[in-house]
């Protein structure tokens, strides 16, 4: 059986003078501030004029076109995480 002197010298406790320097807590970006709303809204409208132009830019389907762009940037920026 090992003596309480005996495990104490076996794994001492560093002296605050011999600790390594700390790293200070560095916490990873959230995901969601890595793209600003404003990014985000500009890639948005970005991908749904490319959508209305292959369309030949046929009026009423604005709302369609951005949806899917929408839809098409947030798989995007998810898979950024």
């Amino acid at each position: 059986m090992i003596s309480l002197s005996t495990a104490a010298r076996i794994s001492p406790e560093p002296l605050p003078d011999q600790m390594p320097d700390q790293m200070p807590d560095q916490t990873i970006a959230d995901p969601e501030d890595i793209w600003s709303d404003d990014e985000r809204l500009a890639m948005i409208a970005e991908s749904a004029y490319y959508r209305a132009e292959r369309r030949g830019f046929i009026p009423g389907c604005d709302l369609e076109d951005w949806l899917a762009a929408e839809a098409e940037v947030d798989t995007l920026l998810a898979r950024d995480r």
